[in-house]
């Protein structure tokens, strides 16, 4: 594989970010709802300068829990089954019960949940296979210090990623790059890589632009790439014949030879074949570079056939807004965005006009009411009290009879806004794909237990596009963990394996 020049890393990343900005903006946005602040930011403090309340209800918390949590409730794990091509059980028991072990020992849950928890919010997720020494710090020397062992990672932040735009599958099976983003303080990085030309001069950063260096941090990027290493014929050769004597087979219980398949460059000179069937096959490389956008800070040739990130999308729609079809993709409150923020406007209208109800609630002449039935009515507001004398009349009034205290009715109209919000509430659950039940239903004493079964499988269903992008990316995990262990795990030596009752036992390979 020819090396890449970092200009060239450069303008790959921002055709990369510019690609995924749309769909990064909109997920940043959905993170805002989720996390209890749908108000712009300048609405926000329009209303605080005119001491306005400005409220936001969690509404959308309890249906993202709901769906993240009947995952975390169902844990799913990889299974590896044999399929032909020299696989046997024996082959296919030792891989299950290694990556059994790489998923107990990586703590594999967290990185599965954190990519599903970030599908589910804001519509895209990742996960990382990554490979390290069996101890980091190594204080009495042993031969197998110098062994390696796999381990799945989560990606806790996943703008962090930029895969490849144009790679089309919910799991990341077809992207042919992508990059992977992490900064450092410039103290750091000159401590990190001390022969690093920006760590000796870090003004020679300045031509790569503000995406890679600002004034006290530095972007340093795992950029993968997968390329076209070279071509080979497949061929499919005819078996040599079994050994005869006279005509006679030696062995008549022998099974019947096989074709045989084998790399054209890799066959034994002279030997003498029959081709059955031929074709070329594409062997590609993966490589990782570490860059800071004006040098390569090092390169590394990964051994399996694939970039070793999973990704899990939400629902993926393709949407032509006038300028060709262009990809989407929805999380679970995407959709409930624009009920949640009217639902949130009538519930601060609620309490506006709570806030705004008059605190005075009779009106009386002056003098009309003595110290002591001031004091009375007043007393009135929060105790009962049996009699409050008036003045009838007063000096200014002559012989008129004036009217007795009244209370200055005012009424809120609470009712018609909670209709609103209670409408609003429906729409949510079903953007959300919650099916709302009848008033009268909702108490759980009116229902069967198998009528609040099907209830709750309603709802599961009404989420399960993403379970389904979800499991799919768990299997992805596991064809690149088994491409990987040959790699990994291909020195003699003891390695632990876990059974499906979660012992250990210990295996020779």
């Amino acid at each position: 594989m020819a090396d890449i020049e970092p200009r060239e890393i450069r303008e790959l990343f921002t055709n990369d970010t510019d690609e995924w900005a749309s769909i990064r903006s909109e997920g940043q946005k959905d993170m805002r709802f989720v996390s209890g602040k749908p108000w712009e930011e300048a609405d926000v403090a329009d209303r605080k300068q005119a001491g306005r309340p400005c409220l936001a209800p969690d509404e959308l918390g309890q249906y993202v829990n709901q769906a993240i949590n009947d995952v975390r409730q169902n844990k799913r794990g990889i299974t590896v089954t044999p399929t032909g091509r020299g696989a046997n059980d024996v082959t296919a028991a030792f891989r299950q019960g290694k990556i059994r072990d790489i998923e107990y020992r990586s703590n594999a849950q967290q990185a599965y949940m954190t990519m599903y928890e970030n599908a589910v919010q804001r519509s895209y997720g990742y996960l990382r296979i990554v490979s390290r020494y069996t101890r980091d710090r190594v204080e009495t020397p042993d031969p197998s210090d110098m062994d390696m062992e796999l381990r799945i990672e989560p990606v806790v932040n996943p703008d962090m990623v930029t895969p490849d735009p144009y790679a089309i599958r919910t799991d990341f099976s077809d992207g042919t790059r992508l990059f992977y983003r992490e900064s450092w303080s410039k103290d750091d990085f000159k401590r990190r890589w001390k022969k690093s030309a920006a760590g000796r001069d870090f003004s020679t950063l300045s031509e790569v632009g503000e995406d890679w260096v600002s004034h006290d941090r530095v972007q340093v990027s795992e950029f993968w790439r997968k390329e076209l290493a070279r071509q080979r014929k497949l061929l499919l050769i005819a078996p040599p014949p079994p050994p005869t004597q006279r005509g006679v087979s030696l062995n008549l219980n022998a099974p019947e030879p096989q074709p045989i398949a084998i790399f054209e460059d890799e066959l034994p000179k002279g030997l003498s074949h029959e081709v059955l069937r031929s074709r070329t096959v594409d062997d590609y490389q993966v490589c990782k570079y570490l860059t800071n956008g004006l040098e390569i800070l090092e390169k590394t040739e990964w051994p399996g056939l694939s970039i070793p990130f999973v990704s899990c999308f939400g629902k993926v729609l393709y949407v032509d807004s006038g300028k060709g079809s262009r990809r989407q993709i929805l999380s679970l409150v995407r959709l409930a965005r624009d009920p949640y923020m009217l639902y949130c406007y009538y519930m601060t209208c609620v309490a506006e006009l709570i806030g705004m109800t008059p605190k005075f609630p009779y009106f009386v002449y002056k003098g009309q009411l003595d110290k002591e039935a001031l004091k009375d009515l007043q007393r009135s507001l929060h105790q009962p009290v049996a009699v409050i004398q008036v003045e009838p009349v007063l000096d200014d009034t002559g012989n008129q009879v004036l009217g007795m205290p009244q209370r200055q009715p005012y009424e809120p109209p609470i009712q018609a806004l909670t209709i609103g919000a209670e409408a609003a509430r429906r729409a949510i659950q079903a953007a959300m794909g919650i099916s709302p039940l009848p008033t009268e239903a909702q108490a759980r004493s009116q229902k069967s237990g198998k009528a609040l079964q099907r209830i709750e499988e309603s709802g599961q269903r009404g989420t399960f596009h993403f379970v389904d992008h979800y499991d799919d990316a768990i299997i992805r995990t596991g064809t690149i963990l088994d491409e990987l262990i040959p790699h990994y795990y291909d020195t003699p030596r003891e390695t632990s394996v876990r059974k499906p009752d979660e012992s250990i036992a210990m295996v020779r390979i």
